[in-house]
């Protein structure tokens, strides 16, 4: 994922299984390669590697990795217990208003 704007977001999202999450700790992992991301504007900007949680009331968790900016290459990770109320899972991977170039290899997602 490439951005040259460092005030635009890029990114991939993905829908997951929500009916096999629900209830369950999973932990999402993946191999990202960064070149030259720009200083994220707010601490929680930068390059994405996130879940957007919604629940039935429309309220929304965005649990994430850690990810710094630069040029570097790293494995990633964290671990989330998807809600019982929620019914939606998307698996977000991206640039959030910042400039660079992003790749995600080897993303997985298992239950703990």
């Amino acid at each position: 994922i490439v951005s040259d704007d460092p005030s635009a977001t890029k990114s991939a999202v993905l829908s997951l299984p929500v009916e096999k999450l629900r209830g369950k700790k999973i932990r999402v992992e993946a191999h990202v390669k960064a070149v030259g991301v720009s200083e994220k504007p707010k601490s929680y900007n930068g390059i994405k590697c996130m879940l957007v949680v919604t629940d039935a009331e429309s309220r929304k968790d965005y649990p994430q990795a850690a990810v710094g900016i630069g040029t570097f290459e790293q494995k990633v990770s964290f671990s989330y217990t998807v809600h019982e109320m929620a019914v939606k899972v998307e698996l977000l991977l991206g640039l959030e208003v910042v400039s660079g170039t992003v790749m995600f290899d080897n993303v997985r997602i298992v239950t703990e």
